[in-house]
């Protein structure tokens, strides 16, 4: 995957559902600008960082890619707030909040 991405202009995230987010991470680790779906947990991780679109609005999905490929500025801002967030992003917190996770769903089961 991480050559694919090294190749790419941008990368695309169209998941109604995600963990983590860890397509757009690699992608940002790397450089490369996300484009991806307004979901919660890309809400929560990337914020304002990058563009979003409805998951099922192909339309704006659509114009979001065109916007980001179009300016040279555009893309190169996404690129570098999107690349300072990830280099903030470590396997360790990644760990802990999945471990977190884990606890709050063992907790409530045995409620």
């Amino acid at each position: 995957t991480s050559n694919l991405i090294s190749k790419a202009q941008c990368v695309v995230s169209t998941s109604f559902s995600e963990g983590f987010g860890l397509v757009p991470l690699e992608s940002l680790a790397q450089g490369i600008p996300c484009v991806v779906s307004d979901i919660d947990v890309n809400r929560e991780i990337w914020g304002d960082s990058l563009p979003t679109f409805p998951a099922n609005d192909h339309i704006k999905l659509a114009k979001c890619i065109q916007q980001l490929l179009e300016s040279d500025d555009y893309w190169t801002s996404v690129s570098k707030e999107g690349f300072a967030i990830a280099q903030s992003l470590s396997a360790q917190r990644m760990a802990d909040s999945t471990l977190e996770v884990y606890k709050r769903a063992a907790a409530n089961k045995t409620n």
